[in-house]
Parts: C-alpha cells; sequence; structure tokens
C-alpha cells in the first residue's frame, strides 16, 4: 500500500491514480504505507550459538493415537483386506502429521526467536527480533499440562502475534522472553 501525496490516502500498488483525489501516482515518489514493525532481518541470523528446542513428541502421536487404535480394532474385525486399506488410510493422516513434527523447531538465541515450521513440502522459517516482542502467553490446553506440553502466543509491539505449538513445558523461551522483556 502507497499513501498519496495530494490527499493522504491509502492506494494499492496496482493502482495508477488515486481513488479518492484523482491524482495520477508517480510510484517513485509515492512512500510505502508502513504500521508494522519492520521484522526481517537484512541478513540471515546466525543460529549456530543458539538453543534448539523441538516441538513436544505429542504433536504427531496425539494425532496418530486413533489411528492406530482404528488399525488394531480393524485387523480383528476385516478379513477381506486385512489392514491394508485402514493403513492406507491412517498412513494419509499420520505421516504428515509426523513429518511436520520432525521439520518444527524453535531456536532461542540471545537476540531473535527463529521458528522453523514443517511442512510436507519443506519448511518456513520466521525471525523474531526479542525486541519487537511485547509479551507472551502460555495456554496448556486440556491434555498439555498433564502430558508436559503448553502453546505460546508471542505478541508483537504492532499487535501481530506468532503461535508455537507443542511447547514441552520445560523449554526456556517463556521464561527467557519474559526476563528480556521486562528489563527492555
Amino acid at each position: 500500500m502507497y499513501i498519496c501525496e495530494n490527499c493522504g490516502t491509502e492506494i494499492p500498488e496496482e493502482y495508477k491514480f488515486c481513488g479518492m483525489c484523482g491524482e495520477k501516482i508517480q510510484h517513485e515518489t509515492v512512500t510505502p504505507k508502513n504500521d508494522e514493525l519492520d521484522i526481517i532481518p537484512k541478513e540471515p541470523i546466525d543460529t549456530t550459538g543458539g538453543e534448539l528446542i523441538k516441538q513436544s513428541s505429542w504433536a504427531w502421536m496425539l494425532a496418530a493415537i486413533p489411528w492406530i487404535l482404528f488399525i488394531i480394532i480393524s485387523l480383528f474385525i476385516d478379513f477381506l483386506t486385512f489392514g491394508t486399506l485402514q493403513l492406507a488410510i491412517a498412513l494419509v493422516f499420520v505421516v504428515p502429521r509426523w513429518i511436520s513434527y520432525r521439520r518444527t523447531a524453535f531456536i532461542l538465541t540471545s537476540e531473535h526467536i527463529t521458528i522453523k515450521r514443517g511442512t510436507i513440502t519443506g519448511s518456513d522459517s520466521l525471525d523474531l527480533p526479542i525486541s519487537a516482542l511485547e509479551s507472551v502467553n502460555s495456554k496448556p490446553g486440556v491434555l498439555g499440562q498433564s502430558l508436559g506440553y503448553t502453546s505460546l502466543n508471542l505478541v508483537l509491539k504492532d499487535g501481530r502475534s506468532a503461535h508455537l505449538s507443542y511447547v514441552p513445558t520445560t523449554s526456556p523461551i517463556q521464561s527467557y522472553i519474559e526476563s528480556r522483556i521486562t528489563n527492555d
């Protein structure tokens, strides 16, 4: 989005004229609108000295347990396919979840938290400067407290947030970020 120099209206980048005043837009002279914090690093973040935190293994096992029970029960009932159909269906649901779990990690450095979210096709990476965080909220969920995991919601100073799921309760992420927020 751009801001019209004549009337101050927000203008999508693909427009050639301002929708409010009709002024022709010179994209070279128009400044982009920037309400959000710039959290994109100018160069890659060095995470070699950081602490690697993997998701709790419950991230994939909670999805797998019902399917494993389904296969075991169906082996006693289904004599025609001998469980191959049920196994194929279970693999469609369990394997992608396991791959996502294996590719997901959180890397905590002194200045950033890097969130690597895994998918079946690869993984995405997001580097958040700890100085851009306003708060961190923990929600253990229904089973999280007894199984040792929680979900963290990292709220940025501009109102956006990042969600970290299945974070082990023993991980230092929450306490480290809270200590850095109160010290800054």
